[in-house]
């Protein structure tokens, strides 16, 4: 005799025991989601999530995370370490705006020489102001409710023209009497002959004194060296075809002996203090002589090709003839500044601010114009990000980004 089966009994015993086990399976993947503080990635290893303290890098090596680090400048102020970017933008957009609406009457008050967008101790945007203190009981506390910082900085100038007589802490001499920078005070290694040429070598124009090989570029068919316009185009005065030498004249360079370049092409400073110049940078080609277009030993290395926009907080290094390797730190963005050159005045726009970090005294002095900058440290390291071409008088540099630089020359690096 068949026994009858209970189809419906049989039916309604699954879905309890398919429902049952879908609810514990949520119930499990909600707790791992909870729970789980780590995950597996596309080659089966296993990764910390974020908010652990250690992760595995592309060589399957653990490593720990970079919290975030915080650096003191001379003036004491925290500056945040190199994770650190304006978390919003739209306040850092509002404060850029700000200062451009205020700028020009800020530059009509007494000692007024440039200005930066910062930030304060808990990562909010200010206005930087650059002058004399004198001017402080004029300058209003805040724009737009960004508090505005003054800072003595005293004057800025391009690079080669840091005068010892206005500033005992600097080691050049004035324009007026283009005398070297005592040996004493130099790496000997920069300002030698040197073939193959280095990138933070001495040279210039026949008719400077002499500035930095920042790095080795390309436009089109042509190898071109590249350092700022007052180096290497002497100011604008320069006719394409001029000889370049190395080591620059200062640092015993003669014509025709030490030529290794011709005068090839730049961006001309308007000298106006209401102009709207955004680089001080110059090429020159390259005539049968070997760059290598790293540093020496001692520095960085090899620059990058793939360049990086500069911003806040960004630790950063060069290689310059006058201080050799050096490093530094990001510590203001959209500068707008008055630059001296031996008898004009140009303003410049978005520039970049860097002060020394790392133990270093100074990131760049006198001779170190035209020192490619680059990212130091991090999955970016060696990626350039400004050209140095003027300092004031309290030690801040000021440098191109390079991202103008390489647009307005039509040049790329030729770098890793």
């Amino acid at each position: 005799m068949k026994k009858s089966v209970n189809l419906y009994g049989i039916r309604r015993n699954l879905t309890v025991v398919v429902t049952a086990s879908l609810l514990l399976l949520l119930s499990g993947f909600a707790q791992a989601e909870q729970d789980k503080s780590w995950l597996v990635d596309k080659q089966g290893r296993e990764q910390a999530r974020q908010e652990n303290s250690w992760f595995v890098d592309k060589q399957g090596r653990k490593q720990a995370r970079q919290e975030k680090s915080w650096f003191v400048d001379k003036q004491g102020r925290k500056h945040p370490g190199f994770s650190f970017r304006f978390g919003d933008k739209k306040k850092l957009g509002r404060a850029i705006r700000a200062q451009k609406n205020q700028i020009n009457k800020m530059f009509r008050k007494r000692g007024i020489v440039g200005s930066a967008i910062g930030w304060d101790k808990e990562g909010n945007p200010i206005i930087r102001v650059f002058g004399d203190g004198a001017v402080a009981a004029d300058l209003p506390a805040e724009i737009d409710g960004f508090p505005v910082q003054l800072e003595a900085t005293g004057a800025v100038y391009a690079l080669k023209y840091v005068c010892r007589e206005n500033n005992p802490n600097r080691s050049e001499q004035c324009p007026e009497s283009q005398q070297a920078i005592p040996a004493s005070s130099i790496p000997t290694s920069t300002t030698d002959r040197q073939r193959p040429i280095y990138n933070g070598a001495s040279i210039g124009h026949f008719s400077i004194t002499a500035g930095t090989v920042g790095c080795i570029v390309s436009q089109s068919c042509h190898t071109l060296v590249l350092s700022n316009n007052h180096v290497l185009a002497n100011s604008n005065i320069a006719a394409v075809g001029d000889p370049i030498l190395q080591p620059g004249p200062i640092d015993g360079g003669n014509n025709p002996n030490d030529v290794v370049g011709t005068v090839y092409d730049w961006v001309d400073i308007v000298m106006s203090t209401s102009a709207s110049n955004r680089v001080d940078a110059a090429v020159a080609l390259i005539t049968g002589q070997d760059f290598t277009n790293e540093t020496l030993p001692d520095g960085y290395g090899r620059p990058r090709a793939e360049w990086r926009a500069p911003q806040a907080g960004m630790n950063v290094q060069k290689y310059g003839r006058t201080t050799d390797q050096t490093q530094g730190i990001i510590t203001g963005i959209n500068a707008i500044v008055h630059v001296n050159y031996s008898t004009c005045c140009a303003q410049f726009v978005d520039q970049v601010v860097i002060e020394p970090s790392g133990g270093f005294a100074d990131f760049a002095l006198g001779g170190d114009s035209g020192s490619l900058v680059v990212i130091n440290g991090g999955p970016d390291d060696r990626k350039p990000v400004a050209l140095v071409f003027a300092l004031a008088e309290n030690g801040e540099v000021f440098a191109n980004p390079i991202s103008e630089v390489l647009s307005q020359l039509n040049i790329e690096i030729l770098g890793d």
